[in-house]
């Protein structure tokens, strides 16, 4: 993903891919988080230097701020964020990498599928199912995923720009 340009999913205070349940807020912003710019910047642009105990853990708690408790932050977003249906399909994706080290899709195609729709509407139904396979998909799983997620082979690099693409923001920098 070294050559890609990131179209990030956007943060913004109308429900889409926030987190209003969590114990912290983020900023109602298209700029997205900077702490997550910065961990996918510097993993872009330093690759002999990113694979020190410092970069890991840094990288590991910037993302881990941005998804809080991981469990609540997945059911928030089945039950009351208007996401598009592939959005939705990155979520579970991103979970099932979490548990198994296995993406459907790589995140560079991820990058180019998922996009902001702004008139989304989202049935009661679809937020039951998407609530159904959310709760299939998270048993087993703790609240905070990210070691698990780093024990795969690749996995610091797929949480950095997994989270990247969903808390990265518009790139206007």
């Amino acid at each position: 993903m070294d050559g890609l340009s990131v179209n990030p999913i956007v943060i913004t205070s109308s429900g889409y891919m926030v987190m209003p349940l969590a114990a912290h807020r983020f900023p109602s912003t298209l700029e997205g988080l900077d702490s997550v710019i910065d961990i996918y910047n510097e993993r872009k642009s330093k690759i002999s230097e990113v694979y020190t105990f410092d970069f890991f853990k840094r990288a590991s708690i910037a993302c881990a701020y941005t998804y809080g408790d991981f469990l609540q932050w997945a059911r928030v977003h089945a039950m009351a964020a208007k996401i598009s249906t592939t959005q939705f399909d990155f979520i579970i994706d991103t979970i099932r990498f979490i548990k198994t080290g296995r993406r459907v899709m790589t995140l560079a195609n991820w990058a180019r599928a998922v996009k902001f729709e702004a008139k989304l509407q989202v049935t009661e139904q679809q937020h039951a199912t998407r609530k159904a396979i959310v709760e299939i998909e998270l048993a087993g799983l703790p609240n905070s995923p990210i070691p698990l997620w780093c024990s795969h082979e690749g996995g610091l690099d797929d949480l950095i720009t997994a989270t990247a693409i969903m808390f990265g923001g518009i790139q206007t920098r």
